[in-house]
């Protein structure tokens, strides 16, 4: 690892272990298991989650949902497959939300795999297929996801969760969001960034903010989610009430 890359890769470990204390609520998980189950149930959704390991816990499983329920979002942009995808594809089945869903993931076999779990694929919803490769975001070399592919439709919601992130040489790949965080739609939009215990996504979060001001676009930073895993949340438009979710 070069000296400036360490020296990077330090700063952002130690603003995640002065901040991990606050960030990570692992007792309050079970309450957002309680919330999600209860909310998924009263629109219809069957829960087959399993909200394990490196998959979408509870907090974030619950935030997205009310998200989608209480929002509406037309369009949602996901970077990262797995159980997000799984939930917005059963809020289309069963008529909670009508709006489309762009997964973008770098994995061919993970979408295959995938892809036994969903069944909205079509004109409305899509996985890109996007291979990681290499760029500069923030100052810095990062491999992150090529965005060629993905139309340039306002969006409404937009999660963060991928691509991974939780390796030493990868810490600051997410900073490849910063690049559509300009079709993010002021009317109303939400922003979800998981893992935000981690110093990459603290460091991604700060960087959104300092975009959006470049930007121009009015938002407001929410208190997201504390669970097993911690969500942070920004909001603008008709969306700024996700900030009390």
């Amino acid at each position: 690892m070069k000296f400036a890359t360490a020296v990077e890769f330090l700063k952002a470990e130690l603003k995640g272990w002065l901040k991990d204390a606050a960030l990570v609520r692992p007792d309050q998980e079970a309450i957002y298991m309680e919330l999600f189950r209860r909310d998924i149930a009263n629109v219809g959704v069957k829960d087959r989650f399993y909200p394990l390991g490196g998959a979408a816990n509870y907090s974030l499983l619950y935030l997205l949902a009310r998200c989608v329920v209480e929002l509406k979002p037309e369009i949602a942009v996901e970077l990262g497959a797995g159980q997000s995808t799984m939930l917005l594809n059963d809020m289309r089945r069963s008529g909670a939300w009508s709006g489309r869903r762009i997964t973008v993931e770098h994995d061919a076999g993970w979408i295959a795999e995938l892809s036994r779990d969903i069944d909205d694929e079509g004109a409305p919803c899509r996985v890109v297929h996007s291979p990681l490769i290499e760029q500069t975001a923030a100052g810095r070399r990062i491999r992150g996801y090529d965005f060629t592919a993905l139309e340039k439709a306002p969006i409404n919601l937009l999660l963060v969760d991928g691509p991974p992130a939780y390796r030493r040489g990868e810490r600051f790949s997410r900073l490849c969001a910063l690049q559509i965080v300009e079709r993010l739609d002021p009317s109303g939009f939400v922003m979800i960034i998981d893992d935000f215990e981690r110093g990459g996504e603290i460091v991604l979060l700060e960087e959104c903010m300092n975009r959006m001001n470049e930007l121009g676009i009015s938002f407001r930073k929410g208190g997201g989610a504390q669970g097993r895993k911690r969500q942070a949340l920004l909001c603008g438009g008709n969306f700024v009430r996700a900030a009390y979710f």
